[in-house]
């Protein structure tokens, strides 16, 4: 098994923000994620992203490809250095989101390993179609 995780932490090309909602628990990371990823079932392209802790769920969005997903996680650990960041899980060169962590253990979500993952694990080379398999 060739898992490497992976913090998405991207040099010159990532504006992190953590912008509290008035009234309600809600951090946010705006990122340019340089490859393809996939959270759960679902592959995302490239590109600018909004991740948004937003209560139980996260929301992701990407705007120029009017891309977006409500997703239910579980409770994660928090951050150690303060700061919020989202992590990836890479397998066989395919990335899965793994985590939203933020300073307060409230704001940080998690995701088991999907489906896609699992086959990705076990080198099925049919496991994503064409777009991920490169």
């Amino acid at each position: 098994m060739n898992r490497i995780s992976t913090l998405a932490l991207f040099v010159a090309t990532t504006a992190f923000t953590i912008a509290p909602h008035l009234g309600a628990q809600e951090s946010v990371i705006k990122a340019n994620v340089p490859f393809e990823f996939s959270i759960g079932e679902r592959m995302f392209p490239s590109g600018d992203y909004r991740f948004v802790r937003d209560g139980a769920f996260l929301r992701v969005e990407n705007g120029a490809h009017t891309t977006g997903l409500f997703i239910l996680g579980k409770p994660a650990e928090p951050t150690q250095d303060g700061q919020t960041k989202i992590e990836f899980d890479q397998v066989n060169g395919l990335y899965f989101l793994r985590k939203f962590v933020a300073p307060a253990q409230e704001n940080s979500i998690g995701f088991g390993a999907s489906k896609l993952e699992k086959e990705a694990q076990e080198h099925r080379p049919n496991a994503y179609g064409g777009s991920m398999g490169r």
